[in-house]
């Protein structure tokens, strides 16, 4: 027993090198404490380069005569190691060049290096934790509460031979998806079964996978087979949701059905390359509590009479743009229909006209009312003139048959008899329709 400034310490042999105590002369002041602390020493064992110079610190061995440990923070430790330095108060280091320089900071393995009061905080990057592997260079702190891991052959909860940079379970299952090397793979098993599978299938396949060890039923988000974009696929169907790099979005496949259950809401356009089949497709808000200015359509048939339907073809770059329907086709012209009903026309993000037909089927209707008052109008004088011709032809028949019988009595009564060949001379045929008797034979 020896005593040095003043405080009673121990003079052992460790492992044939000299130990040594020295009082506390950290980097701040000591920290305020009960009585007891104030007897705290700082002891660094080892190589003679270790120091131990904060408040309470320790160096426990290790180093050599060049590269020490050092713990300057109050209540500082390095285990052990090389070249390991505990500048935070309360922190620890160990590992082989590795520095803790929050307080209440961990730096462990190879050059695991958190920022101390040099960036800028009293404290540095405080709380912060590193565990770095033996592989690669420097692994930095970036800010404080920080739990940073550099573990390139994989990081293992519940197992020891993980098979992916993070592997959480209990042994390794059967069948179990082996990611690539560069893959993000987050295993979850228990008792042979894989809950969940954050891997690539294949070297090589640009993708997140979530599936059980077989892939049955995976869900794999890929980005190697649509570039820039985002796919969204199946083992047993491909390829059912996928986003492209210019943002169109395409569901389904070729052999698939899509469905869409509740109410769904499309704001923009919607474009559809190919048929809309529906049980009850398109309904549109209608109650009359939703409306005001309720007003009768003016002139619907003479409107729907000045509207002209075409036959056309898309151009082809329309057919690509738009994806639009190659060869013939029947509709009407925007900048004709807008003449007419310019509430049917709008403008589309590229500047070019649009038709929407809202409210064609009522303009349809009104102008089949009209059309049928306009028909059953004529049809009213049409048979208004049908019974005038039918009472004035009545009247001529009645007075025909007035003067056939008149005519009857009258020759039967003179007996007259003439000859053909006096005829023409007579004047009897002219006078017989305006008098009874002949002129000539009255004269006779």
């Amino acid at each position: 027993m020896e005593r040095f400034d003043g405080q009673r310490v121990h003079a052992n042999a460790v492992q044939g090198r000299r130990s040594w105590a020295v009082k506390g002369s950290g980097r701040r002041p000591p920290l305020a404490c009960s009585g007891r602390c104030q007897h705290t020493v700082a002891v660094a064992l080892g190589a003679s380069a270790n120091a131990a110079s904060g408040v309470g610190s320790t160096v426990g061995g290790g180093g050599n005569g060049e590269f020490g440990n050092t713990a300057t923070g109050n209540y500082a430790t390095v285990p052990g190691g090389f070249s390991n330095h505990a500048f935070g108060d309360f922190s620890v280091t160990m590992g082989e060049g590795s520095f803790a320089g929050g307080d209440n900071s961990v730096a462990i393995g190879t050059r695991a290096l958190i920022r101390g009061a040099a960036v800028g905080l009293p404290d540095g990057d405080k709380g912060t934790f590193i565990w770095s592997g033996a592989s690669g260079g420097n692994v930095n702190s970036t800010g404080s509460n920080q739990f940073l891991v550099r573990a390139n052959g994989g990081a293992g909860i519940n197992t020891n031979a993980p098979l992916a940079p993070l592997h959480v379970g209990r042994g390794v299952p059967a069948g179990l998806v082996t990611p690539s090397a560069g893959t993000l793979g987050l295993l979850s098993s228990d008792v042979g079964n894989t809950h969940l599978t954050l891997a690539a299938a294949s070297s090589g396949e640009s993708a997140v996978r979530f599936a059980n060890g077989a892939l049955t039923g995976a869900l794999v988000f890929d980005g190697s087979a649509n570039s820039n974009g985002f796919d969204l696929s199946v083992p047993t169907a491909g390829t059912a949701l996928r986003v492209t790099s210019a943002g169109a979005v395409e569901l389904g496949t070729a052999a698939s059905t899509v469905t869409l259950r509740g109410p769904s809401f499309v704001e923009g356009n919607l474009v559809v390359s190919g048929t809309i089949s529906a049980s009850n497709c398109c309904a549109v808000p209608s109650d009359a509590r939703l409306k005001e200015d309720i007003a009768p359509i003016l002139s619907p048939l003479q409107r729907l009479l000045d509207l002209k339907g075409h036959t056309f073809d898309y151009r082809a770059e329309a057919v690509q743009a738009y994806a639009l329907p190659d060869g013939e086709q029947i509709g009407f012209v925007a900048q004709e229909l807008v003449k007419v009903f310019p509430e049917w026309t709008s403008h589309d993000p590229r500047g070019f006209e649009a038709v929407h037909l809202r409210g064609f089927d009522a303009l349809v209707v009104e102008a089949v009312r009209e059309l049928e008052d306009q028909v059953s109008l004529r049809d009213e004088q049409a048979n208004t003139r049908m019974a005038k011709l039918e009472r004035e032809n009545a009247e001529l028949r009645e007075r025909l048959q007035r003067i056939e019988q008149a005519t009857r009595g009258s020759a039967e009564e003179g007996r007259i008899w003439m000859n053909p060949c006096d005829f023409e001379k007579s004047a009897w045929w002219a006078e017989s329709v305006g008098h009874l008797r002949p002129r000539e034979l009255a004269e006779d």
